[in-house]
């Protein structure tokens, strides 16, 4: 917790802001690379539990497979309460990286993890696609390495247009 005289800790912010009602947190939103935000994101999921998380994510910074793949794990970590906010001056260049994450996030079939002990079998791979995108910006060969969260394809949020 934060001492008399500092500034709170996001995450402090975070709890806060569920102790008053509020819906959303936004996680990353500054801009400081001093924290991965996927980290931060993951803190926050862990120290409330009703509110939304919505984290920013500069798509100019970021491949769109380690996006996925980490959206992946903080909407398993936190229930479902996962949104994204693609930030880039590029519009076209978050536009193709929404595109990616959304087909990474697609690439396993509900039903693809089978947990069969008695068959050896924790993956039906038929039920996994990869994604081949090739685009302007990016260039993705191979299905994501897990699969989905609750969400499946983790909402996408654009506050405003605001970058």
């Amino acid at each position: 917790m934060s001492r008399p005289g500092l500034e709170l800790s996001p995450i402090d912010r975070a709890v806060r802001a569920e102790e008053q009602g509020h819906r959303t947190v936004v996680v990353g939103a500054d801009g400081s690379s001093a924290v991965d935000p996927f980290v931060l994101a993951s803190a926050v999921a862990s120290a409330t539990s009703s509110i939304q998380i919505l984290i920013r994510v500069p798509t100019d910074q970021w491949h769109p497979y380690l996006v996925a793949r980490r959206l992946a794990a903080l909407d398993k970590i936190s229930g479902g309460r996962i949104d994204w906010w693609p930030d880039d001056p590029v519009d076209t260049r978050r536009d193709e990286a929404v595109h990616i994450v959304a087909a990474l996030l697609t690439s396993w079939a509900p039903d693809a993890v089978v947990n069969d002990r008695a068959a050896g079998l924790h993956v039906d791979t038929d039920r996994v696609m990869p994604v081949h995108v090739h685009g302007t910006w990016f260039a993705v060969d191979s299905p994501l390495d897990v699969c989905a969260g609750p969400q499946g394809v983790v909402p996408v949020v654009d506050p405003g247009g605001v970058r």
